[in-house]
């Protein structure tokens, strides 16, 4: 129903935190695609998080949303909408066209150990601590809380531009 009343909207995850403030959604949107979304340096769809996600206000994103939604396959089961997002992008390969993949770096970095090179770095976006219990999330947000990055007093739009070649 959101979606309904703006251009685009950035879903995420309840463990995420934004980290880079100076950063702005605006410069990541690309009207060209209707959902933008992350993946791993190796752009496998298996690796696909959807704990930040972007959809564009358009007739094929509803189109999209409602099979997503009404694929009942993955209700009971772990990962559930990402799952059927999985499903739908290897079943309707004449689709992808609509999805901007970018690096999961730009608007959903993980703060894991097990993902090395591709992990959270000091000015990304925003970080993720998915598949962690609550009390790891609160004492790592409490911890990171003083490395978030706000715009300073001269701070007048601008914008440094991340990109991550995916």
């Amino acid at each position: 129903e959101s979606l309904k009343s703006y251009d685009w909207v950035w879903c995420i995850d309840a463990d995420i935190m934004i980290m880079n403030q100076t950063i702005r959604l605006e410069n990541i949107i690309d009207n060209s695609y209707d959902v933008i979304m992350t993946t791993n340096l190796d752009s496998n769809i298996e690796h696909l998080n959807t704990g930040s996600i972007l959809y564009k206000n358009s007739e094929w994103t509803y189109r999209f949303l409602d099979n997503i939604y009404n694929d009942g396959e993955f209700d009971k089961k772990g990962f559930w909408e990402q799952s059927a997002i999985i499903k739908y992008w290897k079943n309707n390969a004449n689709e992808r066209h609509h999805f901007k993949m970018v690096h999961k770096r730009l608007i959903n970095s993980h703060y894991h150990y097990w993902f090395g090179e591709e992990n959270y770095r000091h000015g990304d976006f925003v970080v993720h601590l998915a598949g962690t219990d609550n009390d790891y999330r609160y004492d790592t947000f409490k911890e990171m809380e003083k490395w978030i990055i706000k715009p300073d007093n001269n701070f007048k739009r601008r914008q440094k531009i991340y990109s991550y070649k995916v």
